[in-house]
């Protein structure tokens, strides 16, 4: 009987997950591959269906859908690279592999295909949930109790955007696989079955080619597996050789995909951002309202207080997770974009939310009184219904992806109507501005409109655009397309979003962007302007765009 009662808490756990997912990826919001999930996921339509590694089928692509993200770059020998790792499509693969067999237009990008992303998301999710709650657990007394730091992992931490709202991002991805980590690891513990050691090589073998920074997670292995030495001295050599050349198989896939696109089998293709490590920005990602862990996902500020628990219970074998939290922080912090463009809250560190949940089970365990159990699991809801109302109002707008401060923040502290939506826009008096001067531009049902081409005799150190636009439907996808160019060859290509968050019910807005060059642009004697993917009428109006030398 508890065991059906269990598997239906479960079930119930993972339609909590499914219902609002479908619900939300409705027509209107049918794009489920866009941003950096574009550049994770392309390399499977790149390689199974135009074999293309140069990239080009992606021009195709923007003149149907959604416009790429910025994430094919140039190697060494010139060649196109993707900057993503290929683990997250490996994950999809199975899932691509229905769409693309099922779909009437079989193009990588149709319907099916962003459904197959969607639902492989939901079932690594489910998977991991499962697992989760295996591995809390083993630390804690109350088997529903485990069930529900699940659920509250889930539904409290940004993991439910990443889940729901965004799934084509890594971040899910990394979760599933740092969990079949740590549960295999606590399984071989315990059971010693060589299964366990294979699948616990083969998920750090995904960890590192999905988002290696994450393999810092071999860190908190002496945690889960306390006899670590005495266990593999105890183990078969020919048993430790399989499980490394498992993890070495799935490792491989990454120089393989380098190889294939640029017959280089290593490849730095992170050029745009790099680690700091000499200046992290450890205040500005815990508690600035711009993106701080702590205030957009307090569920997290509150588990750390689980190492008080920790150490009471398990003493110094603590010190391998609070090692890890500490270090896992400070790379987190030293990336050089520290607020991690366009997202909700932290995002990097909904991969180890693992931790949280063994955190939270410890503490609530080590709880004798009821009366101290009912208060943590109180403030667990608190958060939990903090974190649900933050998710919705960044999935309509409210919570600006990007430009969040003090002042807005409280500004839209739990507000819910539509007033509230794009407040950052309307403080710019775009609207104002635009009755009284006369647009640069007006035009009706083109794809591409050529506004200028310039010539110019400078080497640019950066690129500032800025101007005003509106248009009459807010689900458009134009964007402005800027270039440079040496004898019409195009050297360096941009583009500025005008209605990046048309899913928020973006109606008008102001652009203001710049663009480092970072000297890779070493010959240039034009530029060209150009709208793209103009399906209805579109206003632009005061359009500045300059060149900035050293």
């Amino acid at each position: 009987m508890h065991k059906k009662l269990h598997i239906a808490a479960y079930l119930l756990l993972c339609l909590s997950l499914v219902w609002p997912a479908i619900k939300y990826h409705q027509p209107e919001h049918a794009s489920v591959i866009n941003s950096d999930g574009l550049g994770y996921y392309s390399y499977l339509p790149a390689l199974f269906i135009y074999d293309d590694a140069s990239w080009s089928f992606l021009k195709d692509y923007e003149k149907q859908y959604r416009p790429t993200g910025d994430f094919i770059r140039e190697a060494p020998n010139g060649r196109k690279v993707n900057q993503y790792f290929v683990g997250e499509a490996v994950l999809i693969s199975p899932f691509f592999a229905v769409a693309h067999f099922t779909a009437n237009v079989a193009d990588g990008f149709s319907a099916p295909y962003q459904q197959a992303v969607l639902w492989s998301t939901i079932f690594y999710m489910c998977v991991a949930l499962y697992l989760l709650t295996l591995l809390v657990e083993t630390y804690i007394t109350h088997r529903y109790a485990a069930l529900l730091i699940s659920a509250a992992i889930l539904h409290g931490t940004n993991l439910y955007t990443y889940a729901v709202t965004e799934p084509s991002f890594s971040h899910a991805y990394s979760f599933f696989a740092i969990t079949l980590l740590l549960f295999a690891i606590q399984r071989w513990a315990k059971i010693k079955s060589k299964r366990y050691l294979f699948t616990a090589a083969v998920a750090l073998g995904f960890i590192a080619i999905i988002r290696p920074s994450n393999l810092l997670v071999v860190l908190m292995v002496p945690f889960f597996l306390p006899q670590l030495i005495q266990q593999l001295k105890e183990t078969a050599f020919s048993v430790l050789l399989a499980a490394v050349s498992c993890c070495a198989a799935v490792v491989l896939i990454q120089p393989l995909c380098w190889h294939w696109q640029t017959g280089l089998w290593i490849v730095d293709a992170y050029t745009t951002a790099t680690f700091n490590f000499s200046s992290p920005e450890l205040i500005n990602v815990l508690v600035s309202f711009k993106k701080g862990w702590w205030v957009y996902t307090p569920l997290a500020a509150l588990s750390l207080g689980g190492f008080y628990a920790l150490f009471k219970v398990y003493g110094w074998r603590s010190m391998w997770l609070l090692v890890y939290v500490f270090l896992n922080l400070y790379v987190i912090s030293s990336w050089s974009v520290w607020h991690y463009g366009s997202c909700f809250g932290q995002r990097a560190f909904v991969e180890s939310y693992a931790v949280l949940a063994v955190l939270l089970g410890v503490w609530f365990n080590f709880l004798k009184q009821f009366s101290g159990k009912v208060v943590l699991a109180a403030m667990v809801l608190l958060c939990v219904g903090l974190n649900q109302m933050q998710a919705r109002q960044y999935s309509i707008g409210i919570i600006h992806p990007q430009k969040m401060d003090r002042e807005l923040y409280f500004a839209t502290f739990l507000k819910k109507g539509s007033k509230y939506r794009n407040l950052v826009q309307e403080e710019l008096k775009h609207c104002a501005e635009l009755k009284i001067c006369k647009p640069l531009f007006s035009d009706t049902n083109c794809k591409t409109l050529l506004i200028k081409e310039v010539e110019i005799n400078t080497t640019p150190a950066c690129i500032k655009v800025e101007g005003n636009f509106t248009c009459s439907n807010k689900n458009t996808d134009a964007y402005l397309c800027v270039q440079l160019l040496h004898d019409d060859k195009v050297l360096r290509t941009e583009r500025v979003y005008f209605f990046k968050f048309s899913r928020r019910g973006v109606e008008s807005s102001q652009m203001r962007h710049q663009f480092m060059l970072n000297n890779q642009v070493i010959s240039t004697n034009a530029i060209r302007y150009f709208v793209v993917d103009v399906e209805q009428e579109i206003s632009l109006d005061a359009l500045h765009v300059e060149l900035c030398s050293n």
